[in-house]
């Protein structure tokens, strides 16, 4: 008899260390490959966020004005470069601003960036993801500056990164007035 508990108990000794190494095994895998969103990867795992806009903060609705006046809550979709927002538009800082724009499907798509008139003389070099070059330009003092780029964006097949960078840059330091930005399908 003390035989056959001795056997029963060794079994019951190996399933529980058999699930908790299929346990141990899951919970690596899942930290290697976790299922978070865009902004939560961005901020946390990978660290090239420096604010956290909270879940679905970068979202994207195709065709729908993005605009950046001081009621507006896509202000948190610039991470890097915002100054001040007034009743027209965001004062951003053309060194470097990087906009994020989450949840676009792969596609052929125009970013239109719709800036402010500037003082500034020097050349302003915007890039988007998915687009094989930078559009640049230098701003107008009279009237509103309108930047159109086209993107496309088709992705390696398993990838679910749907994210849309833009970065800003010049290398003049002074602020700029970014008004909107839309993304429409081309």
């Amino acid at each position: 008899m003390e035989n056959g508990k001795a056997n029963t108990l060794s079994k019951v000794k190996l399933i529980i260390s058999a699930a908790l190494v299929l346990t141990y095994i899951a919970v690596l895998y899942l930290a290697l490959n976790p299922d978070v969103t865009n902004e939560y990867r961005a901020y946390y795992i990978d660290e090239i966020s420096k604010r956290w806009p909270g879940q679905s903060g970068y979202d994207c609705v195709i065709g729908e004005p993005i605009v950046f006046n001081e009621d507006s809550g896509d202000l948190k979709k610039i991470d890097r470069g915002r100054s001040d927002a007034t009743e027209e538009g965001v004062f951003i800082e053309p060194d470097l601003t990087v906009i994020y724009l989450d949840s676009v499907p792969e596609g052929d798509y125009v970013v239109t960036l719709t800036f402010g008139p500037s003082d500034i003389d020097d050349m302003i070099d915007i890039s988007v993801t998915g687009c094989s070059f930078s559009e640049q330009f230098v701003p107008d003092h009279q009237s509103d500056n309108i930047v159109q780029i086209p993107i496309s964006l088709h992705r390696d097949e398993g990838s679910e990164d749907n994210l849309v960078t833009i970065r800003i840059t010049s290398g003049y330091h002074e602020d700029i007035l970014l008004k909107e930005v839309v993304l429409d399908e081309a």
